[in-house]
């Protein structure tokens, strides 16, 4: 049993040599690096070729990167244009809105120049019709007006208003021929109605001090005269109605005369017609 026949030993000797040889396939497939070195080094053509291949495909790539990189340049380039051109129009934009901007502003200044020139006349205008009006109330408020006094041909109306005014209040009779400036009769002339006497005192007292006393003067309540203030317009045309009503009144011995337009008959005041009809009815 431990012997081997032929055939067996025959097949491991076939064995032993197929793996004899597949060892040394091994062995040729694993070949050092130096044995590379030396097979390339015999095998120049086929190395040559491909470092070859390698530089053209690396000269290739640089191209396109600088194709690429140029075609970047000019796509930039391209977009700094078209912002330099937006920025440009918007500067261009910016001025030509400044200018209008600046020629409304010159205008406006212009215009409030003209309206602060317009407004300084119209101020000024108002302030000389405030003087005027003024002047007109200072003198108005020294003006007294002469009713009832008959007129004389070739009269001195200065004259017999000094005379009866210092009738009136005789402790003032010296200062009337200096305080009395105008005295002279307004309106057109009438037959049977004399025309009233405007007077223009010097001050605002000796008017005050003549109207007051003529109020309760026994002359001024025995005559047809009548001292009044200076009325407006509608102040006149009431008085000018009330005015028989006073008259009258005196005649009968009552207490009559105007304060303004307002007549005073014994203490009663007269308004209007009204009231006078409804005190003769009482």
């Amino acid at each position: 049993m431990s012997q081997l026949t032929e055939r067996e030993q025959g097949e491991n000797t076939d064995e032993g040599k197929s793996g004899s040889a597949k060892d040394l396939s091994d062995d040729k497939d694993m070949e050092s690096p130096s044995n590379a070195g030396s097979r390339c080094e015999d095998q120049t053509e086929p190395c040559s070729g491909d470092l070859s291949k390698y530089m053209q495909d690396g000269k290739e790539d640089i191209v396109n990167i600088k194709e690429i990189n140029e075609e970047q340049r000019k796509r930039i380039s391209e977009l700094e244009d078209k912002v330099n051109e937006v920025i440009k129009k918007q500067e261009k934009r910016i001025v030509e809105l400044e200018d209008k901007v600046n020629e409304v502003i010159k205008n406006q200044e212009k215009r409030i120049v003209e309206l602060e020139d317009e407004l300084n006349e119209i101020i000024k205008n108002l302030q000389n019709r405030i003087s005027a009006l003024e002047e007109k109330v200072n003198e108005s408020e020294r003006i007294l007006w002469l009713y009832g006094l008959p007129e004389q041909e070739g009269e001195d109306v200065r004259k017999r208003v000094i005379e009866i005014c210092s009738t009136v209040v005789p402790e003032a009779a010296g200062n009337f021929p200096h305080h009395i400036g105008i005295a002279q009769r307004v309106g057109k002339r009438k037959e049977r109605k004399p025309r009233p006497v405007i007077i223009k005192f010097s001050d605002k007292s000796t008017k005050e001090l003549l109207l007051k006393t003529s109020k309760s003067s026994e002359y001024h309540r025995s005559s047809i005269l009548s001292f009044e203030k200076d009325l407006t317009a509608k102040e006149k045309e009431k008085r000018n109605k009330l005015l028989p009503i006073v008259i009258a009144a005196r005649k009968e011995g009552k207490t009559a005369y105007f304060d303004g337009a307002t007549a005073i008959i014994d203490s009663k005041e007269i308004c209007d017609l009204i009231d006078a009809d409804a005190d003769v009815s009482s």
